[in-house]
């Protein structure tokens, strides 16, 4: 496994991924899923569904560049795990320590 290329072509490729991580799927609607349907069950209240459905639709158009994406390659960048996506990591525990409805949106 080599988490860092050093072939500068495929350092710029693991780049723009992460630059991608840090502009589109880090946004408000990830964080707002994660507290709807994480927080909120915890501190025994409901999640808002408005809320939800806002964030869920945000969610859905970065998830079809990713499908789009690892229907090229194994993994995000390439066909390496590299560090580009290592920040998937947290969201895919979450995913599969969430509630049903909200595992299925993940999954997708």
């Amino acid at each position: 496994m080599e988490l860092i290329c050093f072939d500068s072509r495929m350092r710029a490729i693991v780049a723009n991924w992460i630059n991608v991580e840090d502009r589109r799927f880090e946004a408000p609607s990830a964080g707002d899923l994660a507290t709807e349907y994480l927080v909120k069950p915890k501190k025994e209240h409901k999640p808002e569904q408005a809320m939800v459905g806002d964030a869920e639709a945000k969610m859905a158009e970065v998830l079809r560049v990713y499908k789009g994406q690892l229907t090229k390659h194994k993994y995000i960048a390439m066909d390496k795990y590299t560090i580009a996506d290592v920040p998937r990591l947290p969201d895919l525990k979450n995913s599969i320590n969430t509630s049903s409805s909200s595992s299925r949106f993940f999954v997708r």
